[in-house]
Order: structure tokens, then C-alpha cells, then sequence
């Protein structure tokens, strides 16, 4: 008997769940097939002795190397599954296909499993840079989270010998307001990547510390001038009148010497906002 997209409706009214299973069967259409996936990760479904049985066909998907709807089923994994599923995402890390590599990433984070910590970090120092700089925003999303993942990574992350890794657990412990974040912070002020640079400064500007504020007034030395730009504005914006008054001296000293006309215009009109009195 062929399952089509209505008898996947009807069985979801119902709440048939052995009806909505069985649509998974890879002899269904793909539509079928991802319709079925989704409606079986409705919370309606969920008991406890449904849970494992769908986990279990759920898994079975993400293994199966030939499937269209692996990526989808791992999805469902991360966002429904316990820690009963990771070896299953483990085992999508060691894949060549970067996009199931990266989907197992994102699921094992959100997760929340802390012994998946050194499958992930192996995976990044296989991968490429496209790879690493997508689990970057991974973490920097679930990451960020007081979980056993979160902080067992970025223990080890911040010793990371790849600078991505590095890179995103300053940024998660910078928004955790952690000084830990500080020290590599600084480091990624000197990046010959300019957007990784006005990134640090951004995240800099969390911390009421010295050095902190004395690496952001560093980068209004940046040789590119949309840094300098970037970093006047983080710098004015930061609500640190500390950092402010700190600043003040090179910031007169751009708007009076400033080879860049830009610079020069721009420092004076954010200068003239902070001396304005406020009504």
C-alpha cells in the first residue's frame, strides 16, 4: 500500500504514532517521508514509551549513509533525543560529507551531552575552515548556556590549538560577562581578519577592566579605517564612562590629526554627541 501526504495528515489527527512510523519507511516518497519525521516530533507524540521507539527509527536514519533525510533526522535527534542518541551523532562526526558532519555538531551541542566534548573538538581539527567557522555560531547559540557542554568545552576550547575554537569560546564567555574571555580577546585584536578584529572589540567592551579597555583603544590605531570607525562607535556606545574618559585623548587627537578626512569628521561628531549635554 502506497502512503501518501494526506494519510500522514489523517494519522497525525488521530495521533496514530505506528501509522506515522511506518510512513518513514524509505519505500515512501521523500515528502511522505519528512512529513511523517516532523509530525512525529510533535510534542502530542511524545510519551515515555513512544519516545525510545521513535528515537530508535529516528537514529536509524541519521546512520543510514544513503538517505535523503539524514540531515533532517539528526536535526530531530539534537532537538528530541537524550543522551542515548549520541553515539549515533558521534559516529555522523567521523562522516565525509561536511553537511552531515556539521548537522551532528549542532545536534550533540544542543544535546547537551558533556561526553561528546572531545568527539566534537576532533571533528573541528578535521575539517575546514567553512566547517569551523559554522560551529562557531553553533556554540555561540546553544553553547551559551549553563550546561555541562558549555562549560566542559570551553575549559578546553580556550587551549584549542585551532583559532576558531578559540575564537568562539572567548565570545560565549565574553557574554557570560567571564574575564577568562579577555586574555584571547586580545590576542584576536591583531587578526588579519577584519571582521574577527571589530568582533573582539565589540566583546571587549563587556568588561569594565583596564585591559580590557586598553585593547579597544588600541584598535582605534587599526590600519583599516572601518575598524577605527567600528571601534569609535563600540568605544561611545559601551556605557562605560570609564572607557569613555580613557579614550577622550586619542579620540580628540583622530579628529584634530587624522590623515583620513573620514576619521577625522567622524571622531568629531561622535566626540561633540558625548559633550552634549543631555536635556
Amino acid at each position: 500500500m502506497v502512503i501518501t501526504f494526506q494519510d500522514v495528515i489523517r494519522s497525525a489527527r488521530k495521533a496514530d504514532v505506528d501509522a506515522l512510523v511506518s510512513a518513514l519507511n524509505p519505500g515512501s516518497a521523500l515528502e511522505v517521508r519528512l512529513a511523517a519525521l516532523f509530525m512525529l516530533s510533535l510534542p502530542l507524540h511524545f510519551n515515555a514509551g513512544f519516545k525510545q521507539k521513535y528515537l530508535s527509527v529516528i537514529s536509524g536514519i541519521a546512520a543510514d549513509s544513503s538517505d535523503q533525510l539524514r540531515c533532517f533526522a539528526i536535526y530531530f535527534l539534537g532537538k528530541h533525543g537524550d543522551y542515548s542518541v549520541a553515539d549515533v551523532l558521534h559516529g555522523c562526526l567521523r562522516e565525509n560529507d561536511q553537511e552531515i558532519r556539521y548537522a551532528a555538531t549542532r545536534a550533540l551541542i544542543e544535546l547537551n551531552c558533556p561526553l561528546s566534548v572531545g568527539h566534537i573538538i576532533k571533528a573541528l581539527g578535521e575539517s575546514d575552515e567553512d566547517y569551523r567557522r559554522e560551529f562557531q555560531g553553533s556554540i555561540y547559540s546553544f553553547g551559551g548556556k549553563s550546561s555541562s557542554i558549555s562549560k566542559k568545552y570551553l575549559k578546553r576550547a580556550l587551549n584549542d590549538p585551532d583559532p576558531s575554537v578559540r575564537f568562539s569560546a572567548a565570545l560565549v564567555l565574553a557574554d557570560q560577562g567571564d574575564s577568562r574571555a579577555i586574555e584571547p580577546l586580545l590576542d584576536f585584536l591583531n587578526d588579519e581578519n577584519s571582521e574577527v578584529r571589530m568582533t573582539a572589540v565589540f566583546h571587549l567592551t563587556f568588561f569594565d577592566d583596564p585591559e580590557a579597555q586598553a585593547g579597544v583603544i588600541s584598535a582605534l590605531a587599526d590600519p583599516l579605517e572601518e575598524v577605527a570607525i567600528y571601534t569609535i562607535d563600540a568605544i561611545i556606545d559601551s556605557g562605560h564612562d570609564s572607557l569613555v574618559a580613557k579614550a577622550r585623548p586619542v579620540l580628540e587627537q583622530i579628529a584634530n590629526e587624522s590623515d583620513s578626512m573620514d576619521l577625522r569628521v567622524y571622531a568629531t561628531k561622535r566626540l561633540e554627541e558625548v559633550n552634549r549635554p543631555v536635556p
